[in-house]
């Protein structure tokens, strides 16, 4: 039940909070915000802007059993631009970026807009939803023979700072145009998780409205 993953990140959280200045072993700093993991990747140590939330067992656990998240790899990470750039759209293409040709309706999910390089046999569009709390997008790829979609990606810039990425490799239990729901609930739950984890604290975060399952921990 979604309660109880609520719980145990927030139960981690409180444990870890509590163990006073040796919280600091097991933080990350990805640009302004500080994410608690417990355990430090290896690939995290060599390369401190890109937290594999996959490498992070007691994470995995928790991310295994969610409803929408065992079908992901999630990853965060300092990108050197803002996600949203590339998905701000008007009705015919993306305002930036390379996918600048808008494709029928028919190829995208209901409620969203598809974006590729070119109209015909194009090997990799964008998906934007037309509206959204979050904004994201998603990147899926053809096959080789440009016959089924091969991978998508969900993609988000994290609200509390737009330098990071928040981004998912996704497997779709289906055809991708079926699958516009899940989109929009892995965009959810990228941002839910990285509010759990997030130990930062800002007075500018209060400003903020971002629907979350679970209270955001603050250290000062």
């Amino acid at each position: 039940m979604v309660w109880r993953k609520n719980v145990k990140f927030l139960l981690a959280l409180v444990l870890a909070l509590l163990a006073g200045p040796a919280v600091a072993d097991g933080t990350v700093q990805v640009s302004s915000r500080t994410f608690y993991v417990g355990e430090i990747p290896e690939v995290t140590r060599k390369d401190p802007d890109f937290l594999p939330l996959d490498r992070i067992d007691w994470i995995q656990d928790i991310l295994d059993a969610d409803p929408v998240m065992s079908r992901t790899v999630f990853h965060i990470f300092e990108r050197r631009y803002d996600v949203r750039t590339e998905m701000a759209a008007t009705d015919n293409s993306l305002v930036y970026g390379r996918y600048n040709v808008r494709l029928p309706d028919e190829r995208a999910p209901e409620g969203f807009m598809a974006f590729a390089t070119r109209l015909e046999n194009p090997t990799i569009i964008r998906l934007v939803p037309k509206s959204a709390l979050i904004p994201f997008s998603v990147i899926c790829g053809y096959d080789r023979n440009l016959e089924s979609i091969h991978f998508c990606t969900a993609n988000s810039s994290y609200a509390y700072d737009r330098a990071i990425d928040l981004r998912s490799r996704l497997y779709l239990p289906g055809d991708y145009l079926e699958n516009g729901d899940f989109f929009r609930d892995v965009a959810r739950r990228m941002h839910e998780i990285a509010v759990c984890l997030d130990v930062t604290y800002s007075e500018k975060d209060d400003q903020l409205d971002l629907s979350q399952s679970c209270d955001k921990p603050q250290t000062s």
